[in-house]
């Protein structure tokens, strides 16, 4: 099990290559610089350092959207006892909360489009004629069919 003194290097080691990255460097600058053993080794690093990055951002939105939650349900407690008294001016701000709420959360319905395109080409019109045919055939085998009949054989 590593120690957390050597993570909290391994850590600062991937920042670092992080940020010669940023600042320019190539992969191989970036394992030349700060010694890891290749060019790919240095790409993991950088790799990480994103991650851990991305992983904080993740977690301070979270923290960010909790403490807005907060802040909208501080704001709500006041105005709704005003408003269910009939302060029409509290009604709308609790409708404003609660729009607000609503779009942190992503709970208001999308927006619906319904799109029809409707075109028809040559090629539809041919398919449709040659279904028809083929339906017409398979309930009356019998008709006649476009074809050129074969020619006859030769009668001996």
């Amino acid at each position: 099990m590593r120690s957390r003194r050597v993570n909290a290097q391994t850590a600062q080691k991937h920042e670092r290559a992080l940020q010669l990255l940023i600042g320019g460097a190539t992969n191989q600058q970036i394992a030349d610089q700060l010694g890891y053993s290749s060019r790919g080794a240095a790409h993991n690093a950088v790799t990480q350092a994103l991650n851990e990055h991305s992983a904080r951002r993740a977690e301070l939105a979270d923290q960010a959207l909790t403490i807005t939650l907060e802040r909208l349900d501080a704001l709500w407690r006041p105005q709704y006892v005003k408003a269910i008294r009939g302060d029409g001016h509290a009604s709308e701000t609790c409708l404003r909360i609660l729009d607000r709420q609503i779009k942190l959360l992503g709970l208001g319905a999308p927006a619906r489009a319904d799109i029809a395109i409707s075109t028809r080409t040559e090629l539809d019109v041919q398919v449709e004629t040659l279904l028809t045919k083929l339906a017409d055939r398979q309930t009356h085998p019998m008709l006649e069919t476009d074809e050129e009949p074969d020619e006859e054989p030769d009668k001996e």
